[in-house]
């Protein structure tokens, strides 16, 4: 091997000199931003605890790959990945590739074991007029996220490549930059995120190490830890299980000495009323849920009526929505169903309105306007702001006259904001499918969900005819959907 060569063997024998065990690699790093506990599950929750990927999940892991291909393509065209067998062998190639002066290097995996750290950026770029080990240059990290919105999660990791790649060239950049699933491109100092991946950092060994056990929080961890802190945190009755309970009122609560359901339930609502963020409602409305989940029986909140009457027609209604691809092949949004059932004289009848594509969607919306408008007193009911906000989007959009679209908007009712606000439901969180299925409602399809809906849905219009059962157990939910809507109204007409 010539002088670089050597070069390059020497920092590999430095770079690979072992250090602190376990690795702490950018994916726990960033994953402590968001969820501790997802770390301490990484590190020593049993193995038959991971979920496997859904088919959801592994959606999002293809279009994450094939929206990274397209912006390095876009950026550095002709620049292909290298194939490796092991993370050294990577790390070697990516040594060589930074020391021949590569205008960009994808996918290569970063080591530095002398601290323990490695990781993989999305992509490195030369930048000239900064000297490193490897010639009067340096490389820079980019990531490439397919979410549009950036978090603190992104922000850690990339900060963290940027840390590690520096002790590897020994110079570190100013700043990295992020890229969004919209090929927006972001720019953000090393200076304002070192505190936070400095905290990260010490978190991640600290659980790693076996130090530090974060607490499971309901709702607190993404896949494939979801389901197993969920049932963490209900044998510990924690109070992330009531609704609204969010980081900064569950803190308020356990300085109180209020750390568990039944610590709540036993309270009185003048004392939980007196402490920070708590009004007099909130505090009978977290008393109630405590009993709830404790007991398995909805609770009532506040007494009354339910505004709820009787009418000779209602429409219970529900909304899909999924993601198409431009002409440019970029992603956007669209509501591919609006999924209506009619009830007149007890009788149900089920009606879809279908969009397969962005072109279809005025005529949907249209239709949908028309039908409404042939029943013109029946009440309109949705769970959740999905639907309202949804559809006053599309009649915006798509030119529905003020009047008529107001008309309609008017006619909604949310079955979710009466709901909550009048009984506490024995379950954690107020989503339509876990408050239904707790009174006795059951779907037909218990594998699909709103997320597999959209596999469905993405399945069936690349190919329709072979397909055609992708629909058809789409609409199957979107019916049973309804039909929970028209469940609950039900259930709360009755208690009122």
């Amino acid at each position: 091997m010539g002088e670089r060569g050597a070069d390059v063997a020497g920092l590999l024998r430095a770079c690979l000199t072992g250090g602190p065990s376990p690795r702490v690699t950018a994916s726990l790093v960033a994953l402590h931003a968001a969820a501790p506990y997802a770390v301490w599950c990484e590190a020593f929750a049993p193995p038959e605890a991971r979920e496997p990927a859904s088919r959801y999940q592994v959606l999002l892991a293809e279009r994450g790959k094939a929206h990274e291909t397209r912006i390095v393509g876009i950026r550095h065209p002709g620049l292909a990945s290298l194939p490796f067998l092991t993370e050294e062998a990577g790390f070697r190639l990516a040594l060589e590739q930074m020391a021949a002066g590569a205008p960009a290097l994808a996918g290569l995996p970063l080591l530095y074991l002398p601290e323990g750290l490695a990781g993989r950026p999305d992509l490195l770029e030369r930048t000239e007029g900064t000297p490193s080990r490897f010639g009067p240059y340096a490389y820079r990290v980019v990531e490439i996220k397919s979410a549009r919105h950036l978090g603190p999660a992104d922000l850690i990791q990339a900060a963290f490549y940027n840390d590690l790649l520096g002790k590897i060239q020994g110079v570190e950049l100013p700043t990295v930059t992020l890229i969004n699933r919209d090929g927006q491109a972001f720019e953000h100092a090393m200076e304002e995120l070192r505190p936070r991946l400095k905290e990260a950092l010490e978190g991640t060994r600290a659980i790693l190490a076996g130090q530090v056990v974060p607490e499971p929080i309901h709702g607190g961890c993404p896949w494939p830890w979801r389901a197993f802190a969920d049932g963490q945190a209900a044998a510990r009755q924690d109070l992330s299980l009531l609704p609204g309970v969010g980081k900064a009122t569950r803190e308020t609560l356990r300085a109180a000495g209020l750390r568990t359901l039944g610590d709540i339930a036993a309270a009185g609502v003048t004392a939980l009323a007196g402490l920070p963020r708590v009004t007099a409602g909130k505090a009978r409305a977290l008393r109630a849920a405590a009993e709830a989940l404790l007991t398995g029986r909805p609770v009532r909140i506040n007494p009354g009526s339910l505004p709820l009457p009787p009418a000779p027609v209602e429409i219970f209604v529900d909304l899909e929505g999924a993601e198409a691809a431009d002409a440019a092949g970029d992603p956007i949004p669209l509501d591919y169903l609006i999924g209506t059932l009619t009830r007149q004289r007890g009788e149900g009848l089920y009606r879809p309105f279908l969009a397969t594509s962005p072109a279809e969607e005025g005529r949907m919306a249209a239709e949908f306007v028309a039908f409404c408008e042939t029943w013109p007193d029946a009440p309109l009911y949705h769970w959740h702001s999905y639907e309202r906000s949804h559809l006053k989007t599309l009649f915006e959009r798509y030119g529905i006259a003020a009047g008529r679209a107001a008309a309609l908007l008017d006619r909604l009712t949310d079955l979710h904001r009466l709901a909550t606000r009048a009984v506490a439901f024995p379950v954690p969180g107020t989503g339509l499918k876990p408050v239904a299925n707790a009174l006795g409602f059951s779907w037909r399809l218990p594998g699909v969900d709103a997320l597999e809906s959209i596999v469905l849905f993405l399945e069936y219009t690349s190919d329709p005819t072979r397909h055609a059962a992708a629909l058809t157990r789409i609409l199957t939910y979107n019916e049973d959907d309804c039909r929970a809507t028209a469940f609950v109204k039900d259930w709360l007409a009755a208690l009122a």
